[in-house]
């Protein structure tokens, strides 16, 4: 019998933003969601987030994980002076957390690998008898946050592709981008003094200030942190 396919729909994965954007102290929450809401479905579109099995549907969700990557570094590498220090591996597994990504996600040669690191960290711990359930479940979670950072930034190289596409080229993805994170940096806070007035396309793609964002995106959004 063939399993049904589905969608992972905008409603399964947006409650994980606050998360990811709670680390990364962020503001304009409606910006924010509104621009990985557009991201994701865009992402629909292009047929790339349907599953049939619960593993694909953690691997596909990990694809959401790429966009909150892209989201973040980018604030990194265009605000990088007023944006906040955070660990980004920590941000992961805490959305991994939030959208129920587990081991299950992971490879059988992963899995594997991480049987042989619980024995290496037996063996090693063996004659001090001190490797109980806390020591397990930190080695556990060590493991499981670094091959989670690998499989985002992986992710990250399938989804882009598609992403400049629906956004009609880099150029309008770089300025989609600046203007949403603008936002999620407080600079339209009417609080501030620095109040910005609306910025026309070409003021914000000539201003050399924003070369290295510019960049970053023409260079493909390489993990930054």
């Amino acid at each position: 019998m063939l399993e049904s396919i589905k969608n992972l729909t905008w409603d399964a994965v947006k409650n994980t933003t606050y998360h990811a954007f709670y680390v990364g102290e962020l503001e304009g929450e409606e910006e924010i969601n509104d621009w990985l809401k557009k991201a994701w479905a865009i992402l629909e579109e292009a047929g790339i987030i349907s599953y049939s099995r619960e593993s694909e549907r953690q691997e596909k969700s990990i694809y959401f994980l790429s966009l909150v990557g892209i989201y973040l570094d980018f604030c990194r590498v265009a605000f990088e002076d007023n944006c906040v220090e955070f660990d980004i591996n920590h941000c992961y597994s805490l959305c991994a957390e939030s959208l129920e990504i587990n081991m299950a996600a992971f490879s059988k040669d992963k899995l594997i690998e991480f049987l042989e690191v619980i024995k290496k960290a037996l063996a090693e711990l063996e004659q001090d008898e001190i490797f109980g359930t806390e020591e397990f479940e930190e080695c556990e979670k060590d493991f499981f946050e670094e091959y989670l950072r690998e499989m985002v930034d992986q992710a990250r190289k399938i989804i882009l592709p598609k992403l400049f596409n629906g956004f009609e080229g880099k150029s309008a993805f770089f300025l989609s981008l600046y203007r949403s994170t603008k936002e999620a940096m407080g600079y339209n806070n009417d609080d501030d003094d620095d109040k910005y007035e609306q910025e026309e396309d070409d003021d914000i793609l000539n201003n050399l200030r924003n070369g290295k964002a510019f960049m970053w995106v023409m260079d493909d959004c390489y993990p930054y942190q």
